[in-house]
């Protein structure tokens, strides 16, 4: 494959990738509060396979279908709409990487790329986190643990 070609084909899959994830949560925010079986990540998945599946062709909306599989993860996991958009993105570069673009394709690739995506953002995100915890002063973490002993009163 020529590498403009690879190139629009690696866009199209990042980008419907994070429509669908951005879409899957904004249908979980909508109808959890009115519907919770509407709002729950099954069903929202569910219908942005449907929705996406009328509006785009397959292999968008496949890739949309991928991101929403992503879009699943708690919020305690994805916190913000950075983190989950960055993971969006590393899922379309995985998408395409497993669909057969650069390597033969197989099954599974969807919710694959999802997992992969998701375990890259946490180590990333954990290295960064132990990082700043082993920045900080010593002395303020000698002070958090210093435990002291009460003389008794009778002394």
């Amino acid at each position: 494959m020529e590498k403009a070609k690879a190139w629009s084909v690696l866009k199209t899959w990042v980008i419907f990738t994070m429509v669908g994830g951005f879409f899957m949560r904004l249908w979980q925010f909508v109808f959890k509060r009115t519907t919770a079986r509407l709002g729950s990540p099954v069903m929202s998945v569910g219908m942005t396979g449907v929705t996406m599946g009328l509006l785009f062709p397959p292999q968008a909306a496949a890739a949309a279908i991928g991101g929403s599989f992503c879009a699943m993860a708690s919020k305690d996991v994805l916190p913000t709409l950075r983190a989950l958009g960055l993971v969006l993105a590393f899922t379309g570069v995985w998408q395409f990487i497993f669909t057969g673009v650069l390597y033969g394709g197989w099954a599974g690739k969807l919710g694959t790329s999802a997992l992969v995506a998701n375990l890259i953002y946490r180590a990333v995100a954990n290295r960064r986190k132990r990082k700043q915890e082993a920045n900080k002063p010593f002395a303020e973490e000698s002070q958090a643990s210093y435990v002291t002993e009460r003389k008794p009163s009778y002394m």
